[in-house]
């Protein structure tokens, strides 16, 4: 009994390793191609298509990505997306090696590689439910893991970036984001468990009409629809914040790059304390106390941001508010799997991770616009009110009270 509950538990961390082989290579290559574009042009406008080429796919990833796993399964669907990213991580070191620096090939193996990474992130999204369950885990801890581990990635990946730039070069550090891509595709393949083909049952219909039920069951269901309507509003506020405000705030201080590297960094440590809490104990945690908390930590954050004078005491600020909404993330993404129908649940998660997405540019827009109205401060202060208001209705709230 004590050896099958081990191997049960052994492919559970067997994916939060695949997870955190695809979030670190990622983020390698996301601080390598960056630099390679940037030295090559010398221009911010190549690094503005770049980044909208690498924005582009994530969407029409999501979208048919989860529609994908519907019809042809989990673990065909992420091994698929994974084997496709493993060939474009190779192409591209090799075609650089071959031709050199081709700036509309690269552009294009960026856009390859990013739309091959939301379908095997959603593939094994939509099955950890079950897998819960297979490995005797709470969801709760299982999905504060998942996250946890791309936190950290999110941490480490652009330091190895930096070093393995400076010391090995640009082909040897693209060459790393193969080898650790590829083990992740070798870790998935072992880990991800076969389901007998008489138990496989994916609905019909082509990807748009699984896209459209997806839409459809979002808005008739209560829980979803507020889910995926929070996690827009918050993902494009706080987006907004860390790419447009952040920045604006440090230059108008006089501080340095340092400066806003400090605030990320408290930001994502924070994060990281607050999803390992929600990993111990977040199966015993009222959903509603988390988004309450969560939110009033948000706030808190920013509101220290706008107010505060002194670096020491906005790092502990954000980190201490970061903390507090940590859970928040994988406590939505449990309900979200709990509540969708499991025949649907990938493209319900790929028509939520698509609109999350789609409204991040928006939130770049209009956030940008209404600091340049009212300067950066005020800007930040409406932000902590709107965040602090959400949080009034989430204790007001009949659907947060019943997940």
């Amino acid at each position: 009994m004590v050896v099958g509950v081990t191997r049960r538990r052994a492919v559970l961390y067997g994916l939060i390793l695949t997870t955190a082989c695809f979030a670190l290579a990622d983020e390698i290559a996301d601080v390598a191609l960056t630099w390679v574009i940037v030295s090559h042009t010398g221009s911010a406008g190549w690094l503005g298509v770049a980044g909208a080429l690498g924005m582009i796919p994530l969407v029409v990833g999501a979208f048919f990505g989860g529609a994908l796993v519907d019809r042809i399964g989990v673990r065909r669907t992420a091994l698929l997306a994974g084997c496709l990213g493993l060939a474009v991580a190779i192409a591209i070191p090799v075609l650089i090696g071959l031709m050199g620096i081709v700036l509309p090939l690269l552009l294009v193996s960026i856009f390859a590689a990013e739309l091959f990474d939301t379908p095997a992130e959603l593939a094994i999204e939509a099955q950890l439910p079950e897998l819960a369950r297979f490995g005797g885990m709470p969801l709760e801890r299982l999905n504060a893991l998942d996250e946890l581990v791309e936190t950290l990635a999110g941490l480490a990946g652009p330091l190895l970036a930096g070093i393995a730039m400076t010391h090995l070069g640009t082909l040897p550090t693209l060459w790393l984001v193969a080898a650790i891509t590829a083990a992740g595709v070798a870790v998935l393949w072992c880990a991800l468990p076969r389901r007998p083909r008489a138990r496989k049952r994916h609905p019909g219909g082509t990807h748009l009409e699984a896209i459209k039920e997806g839409f459809r069951l979002i808005w008739n269901t209560p829980v979803l629809r507020w889910i995926i309507s929070f996690a827009a509003l918050l993902s494009m506020l706080l987006a907004s914040m860390e790419t447009v405000l952040a920045p604006l705030i440090v230059q108008q201080s006089g501080w340095s790059a340092l400066e806003y590297g400090w605030i990320l960094a408290a930001a994502s440590a924070g994060t990281a304390v607050g999803m390992a809490t929600y990993a111990w104990k977040g199966h015993s945690m009222r959903p509603r106390a988390i988004v309450a908390i969560g939110t009033l930590g948000i706030a808190t954050a920013v509101a220290a941001l706008a107010l505060l004078s002194e670096i020491e005491q906005i790092c502990l600020a954000v980190a201490i508010g970061s903390a507090a909404a940590g859970p928040m993330s994988p406590l939505l993404n449990t309900q979200v799997q709990r509540h969708a129908p499991r025949t649907r649940r990938g493209s319900i998660l790929g028509v939520a991770t698509g609109l999350v997405l789609l409204c991040l540019p928006v939130g770049f827009l209009a956030i940008g616009l209404l600091a340049e109205l009212l300067g950066a401060q005020m800007t930040l202060i409406g932000i902590a009110v709107v965040v602090a208001g959400s949080s009034v209705l989430a204790l007001m709230s009949p659907t947060v009270t019943g997940m």
